[in-house]
């Protein structure tokens, strides 16, 4: 028998300690990281302005700040749960003007909430307006390659838009000393040649940008990789400062932008949903590796090799499609400019980011985009979901009619709608998952942004005894199973080892391993690639646990004056029995069981011993130093106690302490043992003329500690530790801006703090404000490294 155990563990290698929740990383957090491409409709006669604005929605009142690192620019702002904030920024401290190219600039712009929000730009110009959401900082990555519409070239009216017919990308560093290595796939602007890696370094908060040249037809920058050293996060923007789509028209400029996802959360499987009001859509196609076959619909569409692009129109007609792929890859739409023949000049061009089906989120509050100065009149939003989820999936906490519904086109496991919706602040939610993207028209105008998504890494997928574990998570097994290791990777070339925790590797897969002893071991999954993200060549290391639970096999003898009691069942007759149960770790318990009852029981003599509480087996798996309640009770008022003496089996770290009538005891669990632990109750009473009844139950305690982690040079102190969720927290051994993150064993955020070290402020007294009795980890991020320390609360 088996089942899996979510618990806590630390990552080693490249990354810091993360819980596991963290490995569900979505569009909404609680830091955030962004800045602004240079819009080429500032240079518009007409224009010479350009209007940057973020908007924030949360889940729950909230308040945060949102500010320039490197330049005294910040304001304060506050959120209702489900309703959006508007915040317009100074343009000097995020914008990147025309020349603002290949140069380091502090136009760095940084988010920080008291609680999970959402976070959208937009980038305004004359008749020019477009949007993207924004990642948080736990879902950023080190490792992207951009994707940009196929540059026009072909020179509109006014000097204004030749100076600005480029494709480009913008870099924000969230860590000091980044080093990114840039391959641009055509000529910059600045001169820089294509195909030839280059170096930059940034601190946090500082920017670059990277324009296209402006001669000849090829312009376009899709394909080209950015990659930050030593796993240092990075965001990263891409579009086009202005252009036209399709390329070949000659009206109907405008400027796009969306942040670029990184390589680890690109997918294999896309829904794609024409818009309302176009005759057409673009749909560009951008592939991570070598030899990637792409089939539209199950026909083959086109094979692709890493960096490579390929663009096809989706027709209003079409409606959708299902876009498939050997491996992974990045698909946007692009909505096409207005038609240069019609009297219409309704919507422009616009971009927006097709999540991979494999990020389906289940719940967002999301708003439309307007400006006084840009008049969009039509918004909309497409929403996929499975065809088994279209009645339950809710807009504004109204059900959508599944009538409304339209199977996708080539994959009828799944169905999506597309509905026209007020301008206002929306709630989606689906528990299954969604896929959407909102988007609206006016004037010469449009926009489009995906509205939520998860970020997760789709790298690796690891399979133990075909049941899909996650990293940080504990498979459970028993001593007596072989165990089966499976890794999905999506790395088109790579070189595996998998480290079993008790001496022993191999590098096959799938591979095969017994385990000898019974105990928890810690494995490594170790993948070497050049493009495994962090710096070329290195290794990306997953660590998960195998708990090798216990097989119990016991024989009991006994004599007992009234029916007996063993793991819940009542035994009422003399005899032989096997007594079957399931230990915590899901493995196989037998107990022989002889029994001499020395009287006829009867019903009303039943003297059960009984759990309090919601736990009848005690196990500490879950991580808490807990407690838990036992009773003896009868059922009949003639049955009076005369006394009740309860014990404990010897060499247990446990304490017992019985009740003042003694019906009843607590037993807290302050440590672990590997063996089993009885608890004994001798209940002295004139039910059956008997003296000494004794009743007993088996309790399992399999408590696996975790070890505090740290990558740094220095450390602080929790004290005291155990405590009673008072405590005083130093970081006089570290210096400057300290963050510390507060994590449960279910890996739950808790808290979240910003101190000072190394100055008068390094001891600060800290009472958690929300807690329940148990292990809670304390991760502080400084200049000097991570260090996490664990710390236990009591009652």
């Amino acid at each position: 028998m088996k089942h899996t155990i979510k618990t806590i563990v630390v990552l080693l290698a490249c990354f810091a300690f993360v819980p596991a929740v963290a490995q569900d990383i979505s569009t909404q957090g609680k830091e955030f990281w962004l800045s602004y491409m240079h819009n080429g409709f500032k240079a518009h006669p007409d224009g010479g302005w350009v209007t940057t604005q973020v908007l924030i929605s949360a889940k729950h009142d909230c308040t945060g700040t949102i500010y320039n690192p490197n330049w005294t620019w910040q304001e304060g702002f506050s959120v209702q749960a489900n309703s959006i904030t508007t915040i317009e920024i100074p343009s000097y401290f995020c914008y990147h003007d025309a020349n603002d190219y290949e140069q380091v600039t502090n136009k760095g712009i940084k988010i920080v909430a008291s609680d999970t929000i959402s976070v959208y730009s937009t980038n305004i110009a004359q008749v020019s307006f477009d949007a993207s959401f924004v990642l948080p900082t736990e879902s950023l990555g080190d490792d992207y390659i951009i994707q940009t519409y196929d540059q026009s070239t072909r020179p509109g009216s006014g000097d204004y838009v030749t100076a600005n017919l480029t494709s480009a990308f913008l870099i924000v560093a969230t860590e000091d000393d980044t080093e990114i290595d840039i391959t641009p796939t055509v000529k910059t602007l600045g001169g820089k040649p294509a195909g030839q890696t280059y170096s930059i370094t940034l601190n946090a908060g500082q920017t670059y940008q990277l324009r296209s040249h402006r001669s000849g037809n090829n312009r376009d920058l899709s394909g080209t990789r950015v990659t930050a050293h030593d796993c240092k996060k990075i965001a990263v923007f891409n579009g086009n400062t202005l252009t036209c789509i399709p390329t070949n028209m000659t009206n109907g400029y405008d400027h796009v932008y969306e942040q670029a996802m990184p390589l680890r959360s690109w997918g294999k499987n896309f829904v794609v949903t024409s818009s309302t009001d176009r005759d057409y859509d673009y749909v560009k196609i951008t592939s991570a590796y070598d030899d990637n076959v792409i089939t539209k619909n199950g026909a083959i569409l086109t094979t692709l090799d890493a960096n490579e692009s390929y663009t096809f129109k989706l027709s209003a007609f079409d409606l959708s499609c299902f876009i498939s792929a050997t491996q992974t890859c990045a698909v946007y739409l692009y909505h096409e400019s207005f038609d240069d023949s019609s009297q219409s000049h309704f919507g422009d061009p616009s971009m927006v980011w097709i999540a991979p089906i494999e990020q389906r989120i289940n719940e967002v509050t999301f708003s439309t985009f307007d400006h006084y100065k840009i008049n969009i009149t039509k918004h909309y939003v497409n929403i996929i979901v499975k065809t088994e989820d279209i009645g339950s999936v809710y807009l504004d906490d109204q059900p959508i009619p599944s009538s409304n519904f339209l199977p996708v086109n080539g994959n009828s496991e799944y169905s999506y709608v597309n509905k026209q919706i007020s301008h206002s602040v929306h709630h989606l939610s689906c528990d299954n998952g969604f896929n959407a993207h909102v988007y609206g028209f006016g004037e010469a105008n449009g926009y489009a942004y995906m509205v939520g998504s998860n970020a997760i890494d789709l790298n690796t997928a690891i399979l133990i005894n075909e049941e899909e574990v996650k990293p940080y998570e504990t498979y459970s097994s028993c001593s007596a199973n072989t165990v089966d290791f499976l890794a999905r990777v999506n790395f088109q070339d790579y070189d595996l080892l998998w480290d079993f925790g008790d001496g022993t590797t191999s590098t096959q897969n799938p591979a095969t391993h017994t385990y000898e002893d019974e105990q928890v071991y810690p494995v490594h999954l170790v993948i070497s690639t050049e493009q495994a993200g962090c710096t070329a060549g290195e290794s990306d290391t997953t660590l998960f646990y195998v708990n090798i639970g216990h097989e119990y096999y016991s024989v009991i003898d006994t004599v007992a004056c009234s029916p007996f009691y063993l793991g819940g069942q009542l035994y009422n007759d003399p005899g032989y029995f096997e007594h079957h149960s399931t230990t915590a770790s899901g493995c196989d318990s037998i107990f022989e069981l002889t029994l001499d009852l020395q009287y006829t029981p009867n019903p009303t003599d039943i003297i059960p011993l009984d759990t309090i509480g919601s736990h009848w087996m005690v196990s500490a798996t879950e991580f808490q130093v807990n407690d838990y309640g036992f009773k003896i009770y009868d059922h009949e008022p003639r049955c009076v106690w005369e006394r009740v003496e309860w014990s404990l089996s010897d060499n247990c770290n446990w304490v017992l302490l019985p009740s003042d009538d003694q019906k009843s005891c607590q037993v807290y669990v302050l440590g672990y043992t590997s063996d089993t632990i009885w608890l004994s109750a001798t209940v002295y009473n004139a039910c059956s003329g008997q003296q000494g009844i004794r009743r007993e139950h088996w309790l399992v305690c399999s408590f696996y500690d975790v070890e505090e982690q740290t990558t740094a040079n220095a450390d602080f102190l929790v004290t005291p530790n155990p405590n009673n969720g008072e405590m005083n927290l130093n970081f006089e051994h570290l210096t400057g801006k300290i963050e510390v993150k507060i994590y449960d064993m279910n890996g739950s955020l808790v808290d979240h703090l910003l101190t000072y070290g190394g100055t008068s402020r390094s001891t600060m007294n800290y009472m958690m404000k929300r807690h329940e009795p148990g292990i809670y980890f304390f991760v502080a991020i400084a200049k000097e490294g991570t260090i996490a320390k664990k710390v236990v609360v009591t009652q």
